[in-house]
């Protein structure tokens, strides 16, 4: 499988202006399916640019956003302070193995992204380990420019 990275760290900046990836309705239907709440700890997989973490910022403690591509971060923390958000944090990683500790966050997304994942089955079991309980399963957002299908089911234990 080709390096996702190769892909994406020289269209970065176009990433930063994609009205796709911006589109207020499906922020709006990202934050609807997350509930998040003022105290929560949120992590968003394949953040980008950002997107799904900048419209989730004003709402709860802090969000991480998790990329692989360093070029996509560092567009991320270039709008982060143009912007002024100041609780959110640009960590270079892989969906499959995060760098965090289990049962860590309390909101997890992902957002057009899970098609570049090699094994979405493993990366579902990844969700669940870094998810509080007993919250549900986190949705999982995946969006083409036509349509956005939301997957949300119940995580056993």
């Amino acid at each position: 499988m080709p390096d996702v990275r190769d892909s994406f760290r020289n269209v970065a900046a176009n990433y930063a202006r994609s009205t796709f990836h911006a589109s207020s309705v499906r922020l709006q239907e990202v934050f609807d399916l997350a509930r998040p709440r003022p105290g929560d700890l949120a992590l968003d997989v394949a953040t980008g640019t950002g997107n799904t973490a900048f419209a989730l910022a004003p709402h709860l403690r802090r969000v991480i956003g998790l990329d692989v591509t360093r070029e996509m971060l560092d567009q991320a923390r270039r709008i982060a302070a143009e912007r002024g958000i100041a609780n959110a944090d640009w960590v270079i990683g892989d969906a499959m193995h995060l760098p965090f500790q289990d049962e860590t966050f309390d909101v997890y997304t992902v957002r057009a992204a899970p098609h570049h994942f090699a094994d979405v089955d493993a990366f579902a079991t990844t969700t669940r380990r870094s998810s509080t309980a007993p919250r549900p399963c986190p949705p999982a957002t995946s969006c083409t420019r036509s349509r956005c299908a939301v997957t949300r089911r119940t995580c056993s234990p």
